[in-house]
Formats: C-alpha cells, structure tokens, sequence
C-alpha cells in the first residue's frame, strides 16, 4: 500500500497560483485558529458552505466545498471535537 493510500482525497488548493496547501491542511488550520461553525448560504441556486469563527466580531470566513471533500473533512474534525467535549464535561 502506498503512501497515499492512506491520505484523504482532498484537493490542493491553488488561488492566483499559490498553492496553500492540501484541503486537509486547509480545515485543520482553520479550525485550530478558532474557526468552529459551519454556515450554509444560498448563491443563485447553489449552496457556499464557510467556517466561521463565532467568537470573533469580524466576518472572516474560510470556504468549503463538497466536491473537493473539505466540507465532510470539516465536519468529521467538527463532531470529533465535540464528542471529545461531552466525554470530558460528563467525567
């Protein structure tokens, strides 16, 4: 089995062609700098799903798709923090 077999399918991202990394390096460092909940909003006919960090008052958010997995990889990461949260609040 190779390397990469092993590795999320997740695309890497490419703006202006700078390369920002893998989607996976994306939602990980976004959620570690406090980016926490999903929001969903309409565009036309299509669905822009962003993570957002609730705790602060700027309209910063960081993008995610459904096509390139970073929207599923966000919500894994997500409900994995939260059932960790619940273990430690119930002990």
């Amino acid at each position: 089995m190779s390397a990469n077999a092993t590795t999320p399918i997740l695309k890497v991202l490419s703006l202006n062609g700078f390369t920002a990394g893998t989607g996976a390096q994306h939602v990980e460092q976004s959620i570690a700098s406090g980016f926490s909940m999903i929001t969903r909003n309409r565009y036309g006919a299509s669905l822009r799903y962003s993570l957002v960090a609730p705790a602060h008052d700027s309209a910063e958010s960081r993008t995610l798709r459904a096509s390139d997995g970073t929207l599923a990889y966000a919500q894994y990461l997500l409900s994995q923090g939260k059932q960790a949260e619940h273990s430690t609040q119930s002990s």
